[in-house]
């Protein structure tokens, strides 16, 4: 569903969330929900899944994720295995001159490599100082600071909505037709709570 809004003809404004196949192309029978009644119930849930233990396993999982994206960031591990081949070749071009001391073109080459090597070098440094770095308790004491926030705030709901919630699903409930099911999927895991 999107977010979508209407206007009454005196001019007041309506919000609501609308299956986009409803508008486009009318092949979905889900009526619109309005969206501050799905936002207060999405609220409300992720609040009570706010508790000690809870944010103590999301501080372990976002550290998780940090350490991964770490990892896996693609130009460190490039520059990183680009300055191992200048030290693997630096290495070579010394023995070549060990044995034979005079050769200009080795020479050359070396201080190349050398110059090369501190420019990567200096790259690498620059890109490792992009690297966010979170610690365990920082995540944990800003998690924590939802717990004293103001659920009617719009800047506290918005704020909620974007760090911990992914997803929410609105499904026709088989308990009536103006009753819906939903379904929050929350960022760093892919569990649902129905």
């Amino acid at each position: 569903m999107t977010g979508t809004s209407g206007t009454s003809k005196q001019g007041k404004s309506y919000y609501y969330y609308e299956c986009p196949n409803n508008r486009k192309k009318q092949t979905c029978n889900k009526k619109p929900v309005r969206k501050d009644l799905i936002e207060d119930i999405v609220i409300k849930e992720t609040m009570k899944l706010l508790t000690p233990t809870l944010i103590d396993d999301l501080a372990d999982m976002a550290m998780r994720e940090v350490e991964r994206e770490n990892n896996n960031n693609t130009l460190i591990n490039a520059l990183k295995a680009e300055i191992d081949h200048i030290d693997k070749s630096l290495n070579n071009l010394i023995r070549v001159l060990e044995t034979i001391p005079d050769s200009t073109t080795t020479l050359n080459r070396l201080r190349e490599l050398e110059k090369t090597k501190k420019v990567t070098q200096r790259r690498l440094a620059e890109e490792q100082s992009n690297i966010i770095k979170l610690d365990r308790d920082m995540i944990i004491f800003w998690l924590t600071k939802f717990l004293d926030g103001d659920i009617d705030s719009p800047r506290f709901q918005k704020n909620l909505l974007s760090l911990l919630v992914n997803t929410v699903t609105v499904k026709d409930s088989t308990d009536g037709p103006e009753d819906f099911d939903l379904a929050i999927t929350y960022n760093l895991t892919s569990e649902k709570n129905p």
